[in-house]
C-alpha cells in the first residue's frame, strides 16, 4: 500500500512540475497544450502590420491588416485542443529525431469521432522551446472529404492555414483556400 501512495505522490508531484513550466512540452498526464501555446505565439507578435495572403487556385490578393484584425479572424484556433478529458488515450504519441538534435512529437488518431488526425510539434534545436506546430483536421462523409492544415511558426513569424474540400456532388468537385500570415 506505501508504494501505491508513494507512487501516486510522484506521478502528481512530476504532473505539478511540468505544468509549471514554460518551456516544457512533454507532460506526465495531458498532450500538448494547443490553445496555450498558440494564443502565447500570437500575443507575442511584435508588428503591428501583419501581410494576409490567400489563395484559392486561381486568384490571389495580398492585404495589410492589423494585428487586432488577425487576432480576431484566428480566435477558432484556441478552441483546437487535444486535451479533452473523452479523447485521453485516443492519440498515438511517438518522438522522432530525424536531423540531430531536431525532436518531433507527433500525435495520431484513427478516431472517426475526433476530426484532429495529426499534431506535429517541431523543436529544432532540441532544448524544450517549441520552433512550430502542425495541426491536421480530417472529416470524411459520404459526400464530401475535407482537411484543414494549420501550421503556426512563432519563430519563422508566419502562420498558414489550408482547407482542401472535396465534392462527391456537384459542378465544382474540389475547393482549395489557402491563407498565409506574415508579420
Amino acid at each position: 500500500m506505501k508504494k501505491v501512495i508513494l507512487i501516486f505522490l510522484g506521478f502528481s508531484a512530476l504532473s505539478a512540475c511540468n505544468k509549471t513550466s514554460g518551456d516544457q512540452y512533454i507532460l506526465a498526464e495531458e498532450y500538448f497544450d494547443i490553445p496555450t501555446f498558440i494564443s502565447t505565439g500570437l500575443e507575442q507578435i511584435q508588428a503591428e502590420d501583419i501581410k494576409k495572403s490567400s489563395f484559392n487556385g486561381t486568384d490571389s490578393e495580398v492585404l495589410t491588416i492589423g494585428k487586432a484584425n488577425m487576432l480576431t479572424s484566428l480566435k477558432f484556433l484556441e478552441r483546437i485542443d487535444i486535451n479533452k478529458s473523452a479523447w485521453q488515450g485516443k492519440f498515438k504519441i511517438d518522438t522522432l529525431r530525424p536531423e540531430g538534435t531536431t525532436l518531433n512529437i507527433l500525435y495520431t488518431s484513427n478516431d472517426e469521432k475526433i476530426n484532429i488526425k495529426e499534431v506535429r510539434i517541431i523543436d529544432k534545436e532540441g532544448d524544450g522551446k517549441i520552433d512550430a506546430c502542425t495541426i491536421i483536421k480530417k472529416t470524411d462523409s459520404p459526400l464530401s472529404n475535407w482537411m484543414q492544415t494549420i501550421s503556426f511558426a512563432p519563430k519563422e513569424k508566419k502562420l498558414e492555414i489550408l482547407n482542401e474540400l472535396d465534392k462527391r456532388l456537384g459542378k465544382e468537385k474540389e475547393s482549395y483556400i489557402k491563407l498565409a500570415y506574415e508579420w
